[in-house]
């Protein structure tokens, strides 16, 4: 299901990172000194979770109708404004 607007990676990224504080910079690095930057953490054992998959959706255009779900179930969905509390462990006992 979408959200409520479009954002490229960049611009959600960008918001999840001005939520936190103090907000990380967002360095962004051309694409083959990232591939190679990517590889060197694979090999360090650094960035195993993050595969060609993953760098290769980061990088695609994801996004989708909702008009069905607005005509069949009222989807009404919010804007993305993520908030620091949103990156925040849950406590055990928080179920």
């Amino acid at each position: 299901m979408p959200g409520g607007e479009t954002l490229t990676y960049r611009d959600m990224v960008a918001r999840v990172l001005a939520s936190l504080n103090p907000p990380p910079t967002l360095v962004e690095l051309p694409s083959p000194m990232f591939n190679a930057a990517l590889f060197v953490a694979q090999l360090t054992g650094r960035a195993t979770g993050l595969g060609e998959a993953a760098v290769r959706r980061m990088r695609s255009d994801l996004t989708f109708d909702m008009s069905p779900a607005q005509r069949d179930f009222g989807y009404a969905p919010r804007t993305f404004r993520p908030r620091a509390q949103m990156f925040q462990p849950r406590s055990s006992d928080e179920g």
